[in-house]
Formats: C-alpha cells, structure tokens, sequence
C-alpha cells in the first residue's frame, strides 16, 4: 500500500489505490516504532540497527506493506 498520513494517536493511513480506508493503529505498528512530531511521520530503526541513516521512516506517499489481522 501507499501511505496516506501518520498520525501519533491514530497511526497510519493507507492507500491500496483501490480503496483508501486502511488504518494501521499505533498497538499493530513494529514494536519500536517512534512517531516524530517534528517531521510528522513514524519511524522505526531495525532490530540491531546501530546507525541512524538504517531508521526507515514511514513518509507519505511511501509503500508500505502490511498484513490484515481483523
């Protein structure tokens, strides 16, 4: 999918082209996941990740991928 939006109490917003009503909620985000404020995205950095530059940020319009749980 593609993001739409981050929002720090909501999650994400996602975008499958087709249909624009995905919501990934903050409690199914990777357990690390870090919103910032500043730059109004989520962020995650990869389990042993010891750089900065290895944080991916969950930026709109970027692809994401996903798993439907309910």
């Amino acid at each position: 999918g593609t993001v739409l939006a981050s929002d720090a109490e909501a999650g994400l917003f996602v975008s499958l082209g087709f249909f624009d009503d995905v919501m990934v909620p903050v409690d199914l985000l990777p357990k690390d996941a870090e919103y910032k404020p500043l730059e109004g995205v989520w962020t995650v950095r990869p389990e042993g990740a010891e750089d900065e530059d290895d944080t991916i940020y969950f930026d709109d319009q970027g692809k994401v991928t996903f798993r439907v749980v309910k």
